[in-house]
């Protein structure tokens, strides 16, 4: 999935406060006085992608969306990002994506769609703990299930 196939499902899926889908090195030219949520890749701008986290900017946080729960994908872009926020950052523990998997972009979209509706921890913790009791290949079919029922109720699909 890349950048153009994202901001056609945000705009299908009516995700609100959606700030848009950048590189790992365009972080920057998000607002620091925004909220709302976007999708980022784990590559620079100069390279074709490799992985898609999303994040939540609400009025006290920063919620941290990796579909792989990854720490090796906090780079230092993301670091000082969080840093000029001057909010607290929360990363997600639970793994949603199979390693082998290459639906991180619709976790994603799935995750922006729940937080734009309530920017809150408890919305936050709520939508992980969805997945605790699960193998990471049922959260993957699980998450998949969510984005399905937000594509056949928000745009039609069948």
């Amino acid at each position: 999935m890349d950048s153009n196939e994202i901001n056609v499902l945000v705009q299908k899926l009516c995700i609100r406060n959606f700030l848009g889908v950048f590189a790992v090195d365009e972080l920057h030219q998000i607002s620091k006085d925004c909220e709302g949520v976007f999708i980022f890749n784990t590559d620079p701008s100069y390279k074709s992608g490799q992985h898609w986290i999303s994040v939540c900017v609400s009025r006290n946080h920063l919620f941290y969306f990796d579909p792989l729960a990854s720490f090796e994908n906090v780079t230092n872009e993301i670091q000082t990002f969080s840093k000029r926020y001057d909010k607290h950052l929360i990363f997600n523990d639970i793994r949603i994506q199979s390693y082998d998997s290459n639906k991180c972009g619709v976790h994603c979209l799935v995750f922006c769609f729940i937080m734009s509706i309530k920017p809150t921890s408890r919305t936050y913790t709520k939508y992980l703990k969805s997945f605790v009791s699960y193998t990471v290949e049922e959260r993957e079919h699980l998450s998949l299930t969510y984005f399905s029922i937000l594509g056949t109720h928000e745009i039609g699909y069948s």
